[in-house]
């Protein structure tokens, strides 16, 4: 399927027009052909932008670049229940006195970008190693994503790399345990009643396993024999913004691995990072093993519009 540009495009099961890329916020003179998901087999119906800007009442969403926007309604037009519902939590989030520590406020620059264009666009892979074309741009995006990473908590290229793709802390955890472990390897960890993690490999004191971590791998509290070959890794998700500040300890200079999340005290999209030493750590190939771990290994394309976001909240910080 081609771009609404300069020739007609078919779009199955949606509700709404497909969004028609304009130039200059003109509408082109060719048309968008659209086949409803209950025809198939019919000819596709054709619909001119005329028609659509009158029964939609369509408005320019603006995504940047060079007068480019893309055609289609508002969320209040388009969905005025989960528009108001979003107004509501706004409203909720600007007159709370929020304490949890898992939560914080993310600036507007960054949802600007979560809400971005880069949504489209799937992107299997690594920087110049993708599944799919055009993602020259996203591969830009996604190198200066690691090198702002890097940078914010004081750590050296050339020693150390960062994964930026998981979606979260969690998978961000199970990606280094895929990656350095086998089944049923012993997977030290501290109590969660200690500050531990349930993907730390929680087991419940009537000894139900409650997480992949604790599922596939068995769990114990842990105290590092270094003599045992065991890997360090440091899940910093709660102070990540205080050792980007060096408020704390860089637990960099002790660890093999160390993971995050993005959304708390960093104040990014919620999303999870993995860092590893690019030396090779007792006989493992660390940065091929996670990032392998992480794609194909348990998620497929990364989420751009989220990799844009970290990359405006680590400019911040």
């Amino acid at each position: 399927m081609q771009g609404c540009t300069g020739v007609a495009a078919a779009m199955m099961s949606c509700s709404f027009p497909q969004p028609c890329w304009s130039k200059g916020m003109n509408f082109p003179s060719k048309v968008c052909a659209s086949i409803s998901s209950n025809a198939l087999s019919t000819r596709p119906q054709v619909t001119t932008f005329s028609n659509v800007k009158k029964s939609l009442k369509a408005s320019h969403i603006g995504v940047g670049g060079d007068g480019s926007s893309f055609l289609g309604p508002s969320l209040s037009e388009a969905d005025s229940e989960v528009h108001a519902i979003i107004n509501k939590e706004k409203d909720r989030q600007f007159k709370s006195f929020d304490l949890i520590a898992f939560e914080n406020f993310a600036p507007r620059a960054v949802m600007e970008a979560v809400g971005s264009c880069l949504t489209n666009k799937y992107s299997e892979g690594l920087p110049s190693n993708r599944y799919y074309a055009g993602n020259e741009h996203i591969d830009e995006l996604e190198i200066l994503c690691q090198e702002r990473a890097l940078a914010a908590f004081h750590v050296d290229g050339k020693n150390w790399g960062v994964n930026v793709q998981p979606l979260s802390g969690s998978p961000a955890n199970l990606a280094v345990y895929t990656a350095i472990l086998k089944p049923h390897d012993l997977l030290m960890d501290l109590e969660l009643t200690h500050g531990g993690h349930l993907t730390h490999g929680h087991i419940t004191p009537r000894g139900i396993r409650v997480s992949a971590s604790s599922i596939y791998f068995e769990s114990k509290p842990y105290r590092l024999d270094e003599s045992t070959g065991a890997f360090l890794m440091m899940d910093m998700a709660h102070i990540s913004g205080l050792v980007a500040a060096s408020v704390v300890n860089n637990p960099f200079e002790f660890c093999d691995i160390v993971t995050t999340t993005t959304h708390k005290s960093l104040r990014g999209p919620r999303g999870g990072r993995i860092f590893f030493k690019k030396d090779s750590v007792h006989g493992v190939d660390l940065e091929s093993a996670i990032n392998k771990a992480v794609f194909p290994g348990l998620q497929g394309g990364p989420h751009n519009h989220k990799i844009a976001g970290l990359a405006v909240c680590l400019k911040n910080a």
